[in-house]
């Protein structure tokens, strides 16, 4: 973690070209700054279900903000043949 209150948690996120993140759920409603990379997918865990139980893959672009609702329990893969970066601010209003 790079900073945390009452209100905001921000973090780091890198994955390397195949690296896969560890099953993580997303328990605040966030958003994700992409700083470097080329290409990432989320994969749910096995049986999810609700808005977060397909597999997504997107590409990353410099500088792009997307605001996303928490959800399911997921992995982030770098399908890319880049280095994969992304801030991510979850918002502890709920």
């Amino acid at each position: 973690r790079v900073y945390e209150d009452e209100h905001v948690r921000v973090w780091v996120n890198e994955l390397e070209p195949g690296e896969v993140s560890p099953l993580h759920r997303h328990e605040h409603d966030y958003v994700i700054v992409d700083v470097e990379g080329d290409r990432i997918a989320a994969e749910p865990a096995p049986g999810a279900e609700g808005d977060y139980h397909e597999y997504i893959e997107a590409p990353v672009k410099r500088g792009q903000t997307v605001y996303l609702r928490k959800g399911g329990l997921e992995r982030a893969i770098n399908v890319g043949r880049e280095h994969y970066r992304t801030v991510i601010v979850e918002l502890k209003h709920d």
